[in-house]
């Protein structure tokens, strides 16, 4: 029942300057229980306990998947680590918030099936930090260079087909992320469809985007792909 719950030099060093982390449960929901707990979670975070979380909070839809029998996700973001700590130990120890820790207990053993977790941090973000973006390509990758990644990224958004890109691009690489075939992602974020649309049309001829996705094959290993729709915003 946990609360949501997305190379080692890089992930000691973000430790090191307490880096903002994310974390991110990829849920599968028992059948016709998906409602339940929306409605539980819309009424946990009115809570004591839950206007006690230290970031964000955000219930997505995944509603490309391939495979994948979660059809959700919910991440949650911290300052870093050690708010990650106090809010865990908050959580499931301070007697105060026991009832609505039980109630949202109750809410989650009733309805998800299965769940995987993951934590991560942004290494580079490129686009306005501010917009409203709820729509995300989620493209998971596994590279031992992900310092070249992250410059890859930075040249191909100063070509002129690259400028063409009028989303947000974070590069991410994993904290935690278990026994994965993943260690880092791509967030490619819209405003709307319209805007991937244009994006995917300016993409489809541009010779700048082909030299990136050739650079990419030498230093990464794309693992697949999904399109996120994001539902719910707690902050």
């Amino acid at each position: 029942m946990r609360l949501f719950v997305l190379v080692m030099g890089l992930v000691w060093s973000a430790f090191a300057s307490s880096a903002p982390v994310w974390t991110v449960q990829s849920l599968e929901f028992k059948p016709g229980m998906n409602q339940h707990f929306i409605a539980g979670l819309n009424a946990f975070m009115a809570t004591d306990l839950g206007k006690q979380a230290p970031g964000g909070v955000a219930l997505n839809w995944v509603a490309v998947n391939g495979a994948d029998r979660a059809t959700h996700g919910m991440v949650m973001s911290f300052p870093s680590m050690k708010a990650f700590q106090d809010w865990n130990q908050t959580f499931w120890l301070d007697p105060k918030y026991a009832a609505d820790r039980l109630v949202w207990g109750d809410v989650w053993q009733s309805s998800v099936q299965s769940v995987s977790e993951r934590m991560m941090t942004n290494l580079q973000t490129w686009g306005d930090p501010a917009a409203d973006n709820r729509y995300t390509e989620w493209v998971p990758l596994y590279t031992t260079r992900i310092g070249d990644v992250v410059q890859a990224m930075d040249d191909f958004l100063k070509t002129p087909g690259g400028k063409k890109f009028k989303g947000r691009v974070s590069v991410a690489q994993c904290v935690f992320c278990g026994e994965s075939n993943m260690n880092a992602a791509l967030v490619v974020s819209y405003s709307d469809m319209a805007e991937m649309d244009a994006w995917v049309d300016a993409r489809s001829s541009s010779a700048d985007f082909n030299k990136w996705v050739s650079r990419m094959s030498e230093i990464s290993t794309f693992v697949g792909n999904s399109l996120v729709v994001n539902l719910q915003r707690f902050e």
